[in-house]
């Protein structure tokens, strides 16, 4: 698979949140496991050591932070500063808005410490200024992971191996041979060779996606911004990779529910030996497992 990168965004909003004890206010992403949520608290832990600022937290998870950050600016009353794995996809809508700060003096200093191409797609317009400025900061890049139970592999009669490195052939390993051995050699029929995600909820969907998308070559939007959805050969590719992805549903190699899932969801169905495989844009997975079950 080719790798899928991705600018995680921040973003310092412009509207004060209103009377509150604390100097900043901060909304962040809820972590997948404890350790991410201790991480966060020590990064603030440091920063109102070394500034002598008090700093009021909350953690909310993916779906929710995004849906109180909406409420938040449409009253006026957001936090200080955000941290979020899908507010990348609302920076610019926000900036046009004139709902963020402008960071370009402030990063100025330390640029060099970025990705030119993460600034760049973090750099967008305002329409009240007509300019266009830097108005989240790039916190990261991800890419994409394939975690699979070995020992359900082994169980099938497989290994590591076996995993076949063409495109077409590595889907219906998991679909077509692991899927059916996996369920002969564990009595049991609730155990799907893939989890993969369906629904519009889940942000892992479009992320996956993007893979089968990039496999099929079928760029409709050029690097100079233009869409050419329209040409016939473009559009052959594209309805081949949503039929490809699609399949995994048609074909019944991945949990039913998963056209509802929500973020976590694949994580949770991995971590309950649901399915063999399952793509993830994060190490989440093998994460939550560590401190709990090393041995996984």
């Amino acid at each position: 698979m080719r790798s899928n990168a991705v600018v995680l965004a921040a973003a310092l909003v412009l509207a004060p949140y209103g009377v509150r004890a604390a100097d900043l206010v901060v909304w962040w992403d809820k972590g997948y496991y404890a350790q991410e949520d201790e991480a966060v608290r020590e990064i603030i832990a440091a920063f109102e050591h070394g500034t002598g600022q008090q700093v009021e937290l909350a953690s909310y998870s993916q779906e929710e932070l995004l849906e109180k950050l909406r409420a938040a600016l449409e009253i006026g009353r957001p936090p200080d500063f955000a941290f979020g794995g899908l507010l990348g996809d609302y920076i610019a809508e926000w900036a046009l808005n004139d709902r963020l700060v402008d960071l370009t003096d402030t990063i100025g200093p330390f640029s060099n410490l970025f990705d030119p191409d993460a600034l760049a797609w973090l750099t967008v317009p305002n329409k009240r200024t007509g300019q266009r400025a830097l108005y989240a900061l790039p916190m990261g890049r991800n890419t994409m992971h394939l975690h699979v139970w070995k020992s359900l592999l082994e169980q099938a009669g497989f290994t590591l191996d076996d995993i076949p490195r063409e495109w077409a052939t590595f889907w219906s390993f998991w679909c077509d041979e692991v899927q059916p051995a996996v369920r002969r050699a564990t009595g049991r029929d609730e155990v799907w060779g893939v989890g993969l995600p369906m629904s519009s909820d889940a942000a892992d969907t479009g992320t996956v996606f993007e893979q089968f998308r990039l496999a099929y070559e079928a760029d409709y939007v050029t690097r100079d911004g233009r869409l050419v959805i329209d040409d016939p050969e473009l559009r052959r590719k594209l309805v081949a990779a949503i039929d490809s992805y699609t399949s995994i549903y048609r074909k019944r190699c991945t949990p039913p529910d998963s056209v509802k899932w929500r973020n976590v969801d694949n994580n949770e169905q991995f971590h309950a030996r649901a399915v063999v495989m399952t793509p993830n844009n994060t190490l989440s997975i093998p994460n939550a497992l560590k401190r709990e079950r090393p041995e996984d």
